[in-house]
């Protein structure tokens, strides 16, 4: 209950921050799309540009609600640190996306399926960094709970991250791909520190 807001402005605040999250799962999406490669190039650079413009006009929203929203200062601090994560998060994966549609199909099978694992576990995190942040607001101990939960599928995507990235040396093609995951893993694992952070300066 310590996030509930007690003004519009913090309402705003929070609303902007849960749509930056959707943002983010919907890049997820975009990647799952690239490598079913059900639409063409052109449809997944449109949907790519438009989310791009989605996550500019969220990051001054948010900045905007948090200015004006009265809020606990430290809550507004960790959830500023929260959203920049998931922006960049979201920027990371908008980027890998380019990445993928460039050379997804020139991969081997087995390469694919691997990546597809990744890309899946990537996606479940993201749902799972939302779900935490909207636990804020009801129980903080509970949203810390759960981040655990998010940070042992978190482990499973880096274990089958690290099988993919012994093959970069073989295909080249791979390298960037690992990387930009590994920097959107990154991103989402500080955002889940932020919603740690929340509970550690409350309950201790």
């Amino acid at each position: 209950m310590i996030l509930r807001p007690s003004t519009r402005p913090a309402e705003r605040a929070l609303d902007a921050l849960l749509e930056e999250l959707d943002t983010m799962i919907e890049a997820c999406d975009l990647l799952s799309d690239v490598t079913t490669m059900e639409e063409s190039p052109k449809e997944v650079e449109e949907r790519q540009e438009s989310l791009s413009e989605e996550v500019a006009e969220l990051k001054d929203r948010v900045d905007e609600a948090m200015e004006s929203s009265s809020m606990i200062p430290v809550v507004k601090e960790e959830l500023g640190y929260i959203a920049e994560n998931v922006r960049r998060a979201a920027e990371t994966l908008l980027s890998l996306a380019s990445l993928l549609v460039s050379f997804y199909e020139d991969l081997e099978e087995e390469d694919r399926e691997k990546l597809d694992e990744v890309i899946e576990g990537i996606a479940k995190i993201a749902s799972g960094v939302r779900e935490s942040v909207e636990l804020l607001n009801e129980d903080v101990r509970k949203a810390a709970e759960h981040v655990e939960k998010i940070r042992d599928q978190e482990e499973d995507v880096r274990s089958r991250l690290r099988t993919l990235m012994l093959k970069t040396e073989r295909n080249g093609r791979l390298a960037p791909i690992v990387l930009e995951i590994e920097r959107a893993l990154e991103d989402m694992d500080r955002a889940l520190d932020g919603v740690n952070r929340i509970k550690v300066r409350f309950l201790g």
